[in-house]
């Protein structure tokens, strides 16, 4: 059994080739490109051909768009929100990517808590 537990690799063979047919860019606030993601990283059925290509039987995901450990979510000031937010998140990868597939191992995130919370 192969695990990929960053959900990062993408077969040498494939890399050589466009490993997806889109991209996605993100766009800081000056409107400059920060990131280009290709689909094989955001397309479940593009990712799945991709595992099944480089043998890899199941993908643990970490929540590295929340920020490692979610701490994106923990800038935010405002409780409610900042727990509205984990909770959107949690949501949306157990839906997403849990619910297409047991080969997605989905790492959901708690809020933070700061040291003046209790």
């Amino acid at each position: 059994m192969i695990v990929d537990f960053q959900h990062h690799f993408i077969p040498r063979e494939l890399a050589k080739e466009p490993a997806g047919t889109r991209t996605a860019t993100r766009f800081d606030k000056d409107g400059v490109p920060s990131m280009t993601a290709n689909s094989v990283l955001y397309d479940l059925d593009e990712h799945i051909r991709m595992m099944d290509a480089a043998g890899i039987d199941y993908a643990v995901l970490y929540p590295t768009v929340a920020g490692v450990g979610g701490q994106t979510f923990g800038r935010i000031e405002d409780p409610e929100l900042e727990l509205a937010c984990v909770q959107a998140y949690n949501d949306w990868l157990l839906e997403t990517w849990g619910g297409a597939s047991d080969r997605f191992v989905p790492q959901c995130i708690t809020r933070c808590f700061r040291s003046n919370q209790s």
